[in-house]
């Protein structure tokens, strides 16, 4: 492919930026009050359970007990690396967290299941790429219930605002759009490894809380439920802000819609003709280009893969537009 020599510097200024700060104020963690003395608790027991002893991540569901696990710790119950749930070594530190996911049945709740939440340092921007990534590991010991086998159901939700509960009074399940799941057809079972949940999304902005659990509905859920610990949990984003800076500043105006697309994009002008459009990625390699002669005109990377393309629009002054866009 054709790689355009003037766009070089931009491309290699850009990159350096490509791989933004983790959003997650205590990913793995580490960040403890204090030691934890018992298993989680409830909340009408706040202040007494292991997972109170964490700074930044809370539950979110109170009839619930997610656990806190950590190496300072050493009676066999919440310790690390030996615990009630089973045996794993923290993936970073000393430190670990832990939730039943899937549909764990109780005599209690039809479907149950556990939730962790912890506010981001920082907003998440509108029309920004974000990778959201956390491990799994399967606990497994006698201790727990002998049909906890394995489960499909763990994902990360982003919400504006602490997450809606409503109705978890009732069910302890959060049945919400999560924008990260791990695939349907994928049962996690692995209780040696540290198993990777990650994906991609664009923010639709004012995203500022992460929770962790189970929110697929009952009936995609496979397996019999799981006890999962949870470790090294992050938010960051694919792109700059400091993109902009790469605007030219010139009278001709280009509006693109809609932006982001799943591929088909209107390029129009109200103030002068269009003349070329050439569509670049990140590595400065020309993946489309077209010679137009209207105000406006449509270009379809259906066929692409998704991500932000830098994108180089020749109007009839000679002037070069730079832009950005997003294929979904």
């Amino acid at each position: 492919m054709k790689i355009l020599s003037k766009l070089i510097p931009l491309f290699l200024f850009f990159t350096t930026f490509l791989q933004g700060q983790n959003l997650i104020p205590n990913p793995s963690f580490e960040d403890t009050i204090s030691c934890p003395i018992n298993m989680g608790l409830p909340c009408p027991l706040a202040n007494q359970g292991s997972f109170d002893a964490i700074t930044f991540w809370t539950n979110p569901v109170c009839l619930t007990s997610p656990d806190l696990y950590n190496s300072c710790i050493n009676d066999g119950w919440i310790g690390v690396p030996n615990n009630w749930p089973g045996y794993q070594l923290a993936r970073t530190g000393n430190s670990y967290a832990g939730i039943y996911a899937g549909a764990f049945q109780s005599s209690s709740f039809p479907s149950t299941a556990e939730y962790i939440c912890s506010p981001l340092t920082s907003p998440l921007i509108a029309g920004n790429i974000y990778t959201v990534s956390f491990y799994v590991s399967c606990g497994r010991s006698m201790n727990l219930p002998a049909n906890l086998t394995g489960t499909n159901g763990i994902g990360a939700f982003l919400s504006q605002g602490f997450p809606d509960t409503t109705g978890s009074t009732n069910t302890s399940r959060l049945y919400l759009s999560a924008q990260i799941n791990n695939p349907v057809t994928t049962q996690i079972t692995d209780t040696t490894n540290w198993v990777l949940i990650s994906d991609t999304m664009t923010a639709i902005g004012g995203e500022n809380y992460i929770t962790i659990g189970t929110f697929l509905p009952d009936s995609l859920l496979i397996g019999d439920g799981a006890y999962l610990y949870v470790d090294d949990v992050s938010v960051e984003s694919e792109i700059s802000v400091g993109i902009e800076s790469f605007t030219i500043q010139n009278q001709d105006k280009v509006f693109i819609s809609p932006n982001p697309s799943s591929g088909l994009f209107l390029f129009k002008s109200k103030t002068v003709r269009l003349k070329k459009i050439e569509v670049f990625n990140i590595l400065g390699e020309i993946i489309y280009q077209r010679n137009v002669d209207s105000y406006e005109s449509e270009i379809d990377l259906t066929n692409i893969s998704r991500g932000l393309f830098e994108v180089l629009i020749t109007t009839e002054k000679g002037n070069t537009l730079n832009e950005r866009i997003i294929v979904q």
